[in-house]
């Protein structure tokens, strides 16, 4: 019994990240069940000025720079699914307008571009990421040296063009389809 209490502790020692986001979506789960979405609704409704294409927006940019400096904020499933499609669709029926579901799908389709454009072009962007220590290895192994700190030089102005291009798509996208609605009047705000 010692032996195997022993291998589940060092297993556990050794996996502690998986156990991590496996408590991340367990918590949010329960949150998410409990009413965040609604406040989070509400929260971004009482906000004044703010637009789901701002929100967007502002979340492409935080996203690329959790990535850049590694901080595990979550993806689509643990942080946007939940936190931010509400408060997207809060801002949106703040303005008086009921979203339809292209545009809500499409919502989706931002954030999970903006996910998959920050995951790659972000991961190169901090000195000890397996991908810019990989391209150092590579670039060694034929005969150039070459510092960790060039690399990510290199990428700068890349990573800034993506975060900019990333962010302004999804401000002129949402933008768009927030066009549709003016066609119809708003309905009025219930406060």
């Amino acid at each position: 019994m010692e032996e195997f209490v022993t291998i589940i502790g060092k297993s556990f020692t050794a996996n502690r990240t998986q156990l991590v986001a496996l408590i991340a979506m367990v918590l949010t789960g329960s949150l998410e069940r409990n009413g965040l979405r609604i406040a989070g609704a509400e929260l971004i409704k009482n906000v004044k000025g703010l637009t789901s294409s701002m929100l967007i927006s502002v979340w492409c940019v935080l996203s690329h720079l959790f990535i850049i400096f590694k901080i595990p904020i979550g993806g689509i499933n643990s942080y946007v699914r939940p936190i931010l499609m509400p408060m997207t669709i809060g801002a949106i029926e703040a303005k008086g307008y009921e979203p339809t579901p292209e545009h809500v799908e499409t919502i989706k389709a931002l954030y999970g571009a903006n996910q998959n454009l920050a995951n790659f072009f972000g991961q190169c962007m901090f000195p000890t990421a397996a991908a810019v220590l990989l391209i150092q290895s590579i670039i060694a192994s034929v005969g150039v040296t070459v510092d960790v700190m060039q690399i990510i030089l290199v990428q700068l102005p890349v990573a800034v063009f993506a975060i900019f291009v990333n962010a302004g798509q999804a401000y002129i996208v949402n933008n768009m389809m927030m066009k549709r609605y003016s066609s119809k009047p708003a309905a009025p705000s219930a406060k």
